[in-house]
């Protein structure tokens, strides 16, 4: 399709969250884990980023992201 067919679509799927806001978390269509993965990544952070990493499908680095709080701080419980 066109540009616009593409942007009334992600408008529709609700993945548009306008020009100066970019859509976070969930919303995000490259999200791979879940608001639920990344409050049970944080519950359980005694196992590591490594450990995680492999249980969630993530690289230990995207693992010890969400764990430090540098990705998914929209949520409240980052730093816990």
């Amino acid at each position: 399709g066109t540009r616009s067919d593409n942007m009334v679509d992600k408008t529709l799927k609700g993945r548009s969250t306008g020009a100066r806001q970019p859509a976070r978390g969930e919303a995000s269509g490259r999200a791979v884990l879940s608001e639920a993965d990344v409050r049970s990544m944080r519950a359980d952070r005694s196992q590591g980023p490594s450990a995680l990493g492999r249980r969630f499908g993530v690289s230990s680095s995207a693992a010890g992201s969400v764990l430090s709080g540098r990705t998914w701080k929209h949520l409240e419980d980052w730093n816990v």
